[in-house]
């Protein structure tokens, strides 16, 4: 009798137990179908990533919505290793990965055309271009790189980037050589300016009708000064050496006329 009422409660225990499993796997399955819709818009958000970012993130999102929905009935579907599971989910993962990917990439190609133009203008002496290129490059690239760092994966991109970085190190140098320049060509064209201005009042002295010797002491100094002056001016290294060097700046053409003009009215 005893053994009876045992058995009778093992079985109701091994019913039991067949029911949960049974309702386990069938949550598991249902899990599983919810999932694998949202895989479905997951290959899909791959395919279509180089033709509309938009549609491809959208469809990514639906998917993530399809696995939170899944995980919400089963939880385990996000361990388990069962049915691909964990293989659809790196896919899915690298799949996003992709997508930044594709959105970055136009952007940051933008602008290394952009640092591309500024080395041009840097080696033609177009140095206010070559910032404002260099600059837009470093937009971009700091644009891309805030969508995804795993653009610079892209070897040929990241090698770029690289020679980017170095044009605009060159640039930075060149700008601060550039204002020392302008700061001397600044001080060379007033000391330019003065020594025309004596010569223009020796000349002033010497055309009266009736020269005194007073006035022939005046006109020698005067002459004497802006040629000092004139000669001085060549001490300002860095403003002769971009005059040369960069003669379409417009301090340069001014240094020039002002040399020329220095020069004619000494003869």
């Amino acid at each position: 009798m005893l053994l009876k009422r045992l058995l009778a409660v093992l079985c109701i225990g091994c019913t039991t137990i067949t029911s949960m499993a049974f309702a386990d796997e069938k949550s598991f399955d249902q899990a599983v179908d919810i999932y694998m819709k949202g895989f479905k818009e997951c290959v899909d958000a791959h395919a279509v990533r180089g033709d509309n970012i938009s549609t491809a993130k959208r469809k990514y999102t639906t998917y993530l919505r399809y696995k939170e929905q899944a995980a919400a009935i089963d939880q385990s579907i996000l361990t388990s290793t069962q049915r691909s599971l964990q293989k659809n989910q790196r896919y899915c993962e690298k799949a996003y990965e992709n997508i930044l990917i594709a959105e970055a990439e136009p952007i940051i190609k933008k602008g290394i055309t952009a640092c591309e133009q500024a080395k041009t203008a840097y080696e033609t002496g177009k140095l206010e271009e070559a910032k404002i290129k260099i600059d837009l490059f470093d937009q971009q690239n700091t644009e891309a790189l805030s969508i995804t760092d795993k653009i610079l994966d892209i070897y040929a991109i990241a090698s770029k980037v690289r020679s980017c970085n170095r044009i605009k190190k060159k640039i930075s140098t060149a700008e601060k050589g550039f204002q020392i320049q302008e700061e001397e060509s600044q001080l060379a064209i007033i000391q330019l300016i003065d020594a025309n201005d004596q010569c223009s009042s020796a000349q002033t002295l010497a055309n009266k009708p009736n020269v005194k010797l007073s006035d022939i002491d005046a006109i020698q100094k005067a002459l004497n000064k802006s040629r000092a002056q004139t000669k001085a001016t060549k001490n300002y290294t860095a403003a002769i050496t971009a005059m040369k060097n960069y003669p379409d700046r417009d301090s340069s053409k001014q240094m020039v006329l002002l040399f020329d003009k220095a020069a004619s009215c000494a003869q």
